[in-house]
């Protein structure tokens, strides 16, 4: 029974050290943990053109993945976050003007 209780409380402090913001909890380092200037790279490549042309860019100067592999579409995407993509490619309204998530 105290050996129960003791995981249980270990479990407890790792779930209260994830929301007090004292840091990542688990899983794999993002890329904006660990190369920071690739973030702010794509960021300034951000100027309208399309995702695979800022992967491009990037590749251009030299930053690719820890493996050697350029950053695909999707990686670019997830950097650049909430905001998104500035290209007019990506974005899609109806006959309204509300935005869509994908074209019809």
């Amino acid at each position: 029974m105290k050996r129960v209780n003791l995981t249980l409380y270990f479990v407890g402090q790792a779930a209260n050290a994830c929301l007090d913001g004292r840091g990542k909890c688990e899983g794999r380092k993002s890329v904006a943990e660990l190369r920071p200037e690739v973030i702010e790279a794509a960021g300034k490549l951000n100027d309208g053109r399309s995702l695979r042309q800022i992967a491009a860019g990037l590749a251009e100067q030299g930053l690719v993945t820890p493996s050697g592999a350029h950053y695909s579409a999707t990686s670019v995407k997830r950097m650049l976050g909430e905001g998104g993509s500035k290209s007019r490619a990506l974005q899609h309204y109806d006959a309204k003007g509300r935005r869509l998530l994908w074209a019809e």
